[in-house]
């Protein structure tokens, strides 16, 4: 009788840790699973920071572009400026001379 009870004493006992064995087995199975997405998570993150570093530069490269083409117009400004009053200078000196021809014409002909 004895040896039935501490039989019965070592099966339960191996019955309990055959639980908990399972219980840690049926954890682990959720945690592989976890593994698994954090690997996943973590090589989308680095393709978005990869991504991100291109749009980044592509975006700094365009700024840099814009930049560049905001200079050429303000310069092109600045000379469609300049031409405009140089147009008008010479449209003065040439009046100007024109009208001197004309009083040195007639001054000389009424002499």
């Amino acid at each position: 009788r004895e040896e039935i009870a501490i039989k019965e004493k070592r099966l339960a006992q191996a019955s309990y840790k055959l639980g908990q064995l399972e219980a840690q087995i049926a954890s682990m199975v959720p945690m592989l699973e976890f593994e698994k997405q954090q690997k996943l998570l973590a090589a989308s993150n680095e393709e978005y920071e990869k991504k991100l570093a291109e749009y980044s530069s592509w975006l700094d490269q365009k700024e840099e572009e814009k930049q560049h083409l905001n200079m050429l117009i303000k310069q092109l400004d600045e000379d469609l400026h300049m031409e405009k009053v140089n147009k008008w200078v010479y449209a003065v000196i040439l009046y100007v001379l024109v009208m001197g021809f004309i009083l040195i014409w007639v001054a000389l002909k009424f002499i």
